[in-house]
Parts: C-alpha cells; sequence; structure tokens
C-alpha cells in the first residue's frame, strides 16, 4: 500500500467531503481557523489492498474534523448578522502555520 498513488478521484472525493464539513461549521456561525492533517480523522474501515479500481476510497468513509480550539465565531447567534472585524490583542494560533502578516 505504501508504493501506491491515490487515484484522482479520491483525491477529488475527499476534497469534497471537507469542504462539505467546512461548509457546515462555516453555516453553523464559526471560522475553523486550525485546518491541518492532524485534526482530520479517517474512517478507514477498508481493506484497501482488496480495492480493484483506482475509483474514490473516500466514498464510503467517514471524515470528521476536530481540535476547535481556534474556531471563532464571525456570526451574532441571536441576530445572525457578521461581527465586524475588530483588532485583535492576542495571536491565536500556531506560529509554525501563522502567515507572516500577523507576526
Amino acid at each position: 500500500m505504501k508504493d501506491r498513488a491515490f487515484s484522482k478521484e479520491s483525491i477529488y472525493g475527499l476534497g469534497v467531503q471537507l469542504l462539505n464539513l467546512l461548509e457546515g461549521i462555516h453555516y453553523a456561525g464559526y471560522v475553523y481557523n486550525d485546518l491541518k492533517l492532524d485534526n482530520l480523522l479517517l474512517n478507514l474501515d477498508v481493506d484497501l489492498e482488496q480495492l480493484d479500481s483506482p475509483g474514490n476510497i473516500f466514498e464510503n468513509m467517514n471524515i470528521n474534523i476536530i481540535d476547535f480550539c481556534f474556531a471563532t465565531r464571525y456570526m451574532d447567534k441571536f441576530t445572525k448578522e457578521h461581527i465586524q472585524e475588530g483588532l485583535v490583542d492576542v495571536f491565536r494560533g500556531n506560529m509554525v502555520f501563522a502567515s507572516s502578516n500577523q507576526l
């Protein structure tokens, strides 16, 4: 398995599932702010060696996002209006993944 590459269908399928999850978080009024591989859980209850076709191997897998410590609310939960952007007094995040514009 280590020497096999994911098919394009698998990569696209994983991307669509991830975007759907992020859309749900955004719809709930939050920005996730900590998207990285360490915060994704994949249900790999599939025998990858038994797959005959190079189709989307993620099609029947559950993907979960964890670690919402850096998630921030962007929408007021009562009025459903966008919260005005303000100055941030304290850096929230991981310096390794931070934009140089915020440092």
